[in-house]
């Protein structure tokens, strides 16, 4: 059994704690997320999809111009 903890989770995790500190009022886009963790796209979406099955974070749909619209 390994008990490391991925590095990129890590990231992550660090992440979300500092977007939380720093605005707690605004959620960061996953662009930013990614740009800040230094990781691809694909790797965020990986790890923040085990952590909101988790029950450790929420994931919410930006509002856009169009669906404000509709």
């Amino acid at each position: 059994m390994n008990d490391a903890i991925d590095p990129a989770m890590t990231a992550v995790l660090t992440q979300l704690w500092r977007a939380k500190r720093e605005a707690p009022e605004r959620a960061w886009s996953l662009a930013k997320l990614a740009k800040q963790a230094d990781l691809p796209m694909s790797t965020l979406k990986r790890q923040l999809t085990s952590l909101s099955e988790g029950g450790w974070c929420r994931r919410r749909r930006a509002r856009t111009a169009r669906a404000a619209r509709d």
